[in-house]
């Protein structure tokens, strides 16, 4: 990679260090398509591309998720309890997608990844609401699935689980500021398991070059977290001052802008 290339990153990783404090996400949602376009320019196979762009977001996530929770924290806006319940259930997904990765083909990870943003990210532009219901959360039984299947649909799309949960947490009641604090705590269990199995998945695999460990970029995953450790709790701050309904359409506009990038790349 050029230094254009890292600084590029460095740019992605500040913007999505802001949007991983602002909305609990991890900040997958900026890193994965701008990291693809960039691999994509210094000629990375098609076959290995989506999953190097998302095995390195997962690894970013990591550090994405222990700044921007530590910020949240501070403002009372996590539940532990629901960390600590969901957090080994969200981790077991983790490894079962990143374990699907190597199986599937990349413009399936691509559409996957394009999809469920852009379903999500209508619904809540479209309904501009901080909370879809009043109501409880679900029996336990259902919410352990319900972890499980964010951690899986997370690890293959490469971001911290905050699309997914923050919906889901929301649904049942939660409030929004409360459901993104909670959300970015439980990146930490996506991103580890997750980036250390894409790591695993790409050893030996011949389509990838130098610089990599697995389907992980070393200099991309330098340049990027150093943006993102940076930004999340500047982001973080800023979303305890914004009210829940402009931080859902904000939210909902930038992922359905990047599910139509995502798509577009897919099925050219």
């Amino acid at each position: 990679m050029t230094i254009t290339d890292l600084a590029l990153l460095l740019a992605t990783g500040l913007f999505a260090g802001f949007l991983g404090g602002l909305f609990g996400i991890g900040g997958g949602i900026a890193i994965v398509p701008a990291l693809y376009a960039v691999l994509g320019a210094n000629g990375v196979p098609e076959e290995v591309r989506i999953k190097i762009a998302v095995g390195t977001s997962l690894a970013t996530i990591i550090l994405t998720s222990i700044r921007s929770a530590q910020s949240h924290f501070r403002h009372g806006n996590v539940d532990m309890d629901l960390i600590k319940g969901w957090g080994p259930f969200i981790a077991l997904g983790a490894i079962g997608g990143a374990a699907l990765a190597r199986y599937l083909e990349a413009s399936a990870l691509t559409l996957i990844f394009g999809g469920v943003l852009f379903a999500l990210g209508v619904h809540r532009l479209v309904t501009g609401k901080a909370t879809a219901r009043e109501g409880a959360m679900p029996a336990p039984s259902v919410q352990r699935g319900l972890a499980a299947g964010i951690g899986t649909l997370s690890s293959l799309m490469g971001i911290g689980g905050g699309v997914l949960s923050v919906m889901v947490l929301t649904h049942g009641g939660r409030p929004v500021h409360q459901s993104i604090g909670t959300s970015a705590g439980f990146g930490l269990f996506i991103g580890l398991p997750g980036a250390v199995g894409y790591a695993i998945a790409g050893l030996g695999d011949p389509a990838i070059g130098a610089g990599t460990l697995g389907y992980v970029s070393l200099p991309a995953f330098a340049a990027i977290a150093l943006g993102t450790v940076t930004m999340a709790p500047v982001g973080a701050k800023t979303a305890a001052r914004l009210s829940g309904v402009l931080l859902t359409r904000l939210f909902a506009g930038y992922m359905v802008v990047s599910a139509v990038l995502m798509i577009r790349e897919a099925v050219l």
